[in-house]
């Protein structure tokens, strides 16, 4: 997490865990930096170059990837929920990916808010599936397998219906899902 408050919190909520866990006050990105994080009031926020729309703040935060904070460890789990983001943070995994060390992703899937960042779905359907994944929707068989609310579009500015769910991606080596997952997952 790139914000100081939310990083001390998370510190602190993980000492007792001792070397178990570790909280990274950092922003994940495609390349190692800073960028300009701007928060929203609420519990997200966003590094989109289309702010339309006021923010309460904007605060300097350095950006890490993922290559650099795993290292040479293989991931079981990755998990990300980015505000539209996950992408940049993927392209920040490009070793981890090709070199196969990511066996499974879990991730928020929100396309209007890959469209604030300047995706669309197909951008991340088709990264994942480059790298050798598999999804499904994770909230597929409950009762409500989309969220759904308005929501203003930061690049139109206007008021939009929201809808997200969860993924869940496993690579090929070790998940066994539906050669037509995008589908399955738009229907």
């Amino acid at each position: 997490d790139p914000l100081p408050g939310n990083c001390e919190a998370a510190t602190r909520a993980l000492a007792p865990y001792g070397g178990r866990a570790r909280f990274v006050c950092k922003a994940l990105g495609r390349a190692e930096g800073n960028a300009t994080f701007y928060a929203d009031g609420q519990q997200q926020g966003s590094f989109s170059m289309n702010h339309s729309r006021p923010t309460d703040s904007s605060h300097t935060v350095p950006v890490t990837t993922l290559d650099a904070e795993v290292g040479d460890a293989d991931v079981f789990l990755l998990k990300l929920d980015l505000q539209g983001s996950e992408l940049d943070a993927l392209h920040g995994a490009a070793r981890l990916l090709q070199e196969h060390r990511v066996s499974w992703v879990y991730t928020e899937f929100a396309p209007n808010l890959l469209q604030d960042a300047g995706y669309s779905s197909m951008h991340l359907f088709s990264f994942l599936k480059e790298h050798g994944f598999v999804c499904r929707n994770f909230r597929q068989r409950s009762y409500r397998p989309w969220w759904c609310n308005g929501a203003v579009n930061l690049s139109s500015d206007h008021t939009v219906d929201a809808c997200w769910t969860d993924l869940i991606c496993g690579h090929k080596r070790v998940a066994r899902m539906s050669d037509n997952w995008e589908e399955d997952i738009l229907s």
